[in-house]
């Protein structure tokens, strides 16, 4: 492999972000790795903090997706409770299917978020 810069010139190394071959003269060598040019460190530092920002978001999605199912399950019954009143006109179908789909929905996600937690369970 050659420098991607200087087709004549041995590549040492390989540029960590784009992966092109590089010569000693080109390289840009840092702590975190070695790059082709500083636009390619600066993209490596984006992609990687993009990729800490998803990791924690991936650790919180059970817990968003119990309050989600908590939340879709008590909205669910309220509505099958209401339909137990006369003054709201009786066991409304709409309040019944609403009801019914949110609870549905509920368990689906209870289910979701379970299968979800136990699939990135660190060690």
């Amino acid at each position: 492999m050659h420098c991607f810069n200087h087709e004549s010139v041995a590549a040492i190394a390989i540029c960590k972000f784009c992966g092109r071959g590089i010569c000693r003269e080109c390289a840009i060598v840092q702590p975190q790795g070695i790059y082709c040019s500083p636009d390619c460190k600066v993209a490596t530092e984006e992609t990687e903090n993009a990729v800490e920002v998803n990791r924690r978001l991936l650790q919180k999605a059970p817990t968003s997706t119990f309050v989600s199912a908590a939340l879709e399950l008590a909205v669910g019954i309220l509505f099958l409770a209401l339909t137990q009143f006369p003054f709201l006109g009786g066991a409304s179908p709409v309040l019944v299917v609403m009801g019914l789909l949110l609870i549905l929905a509920a368990v689906y996600h209870f289910v979701c978020a379970i299968r979800f937690r136990r699939e990135h369970k660190r060690p």
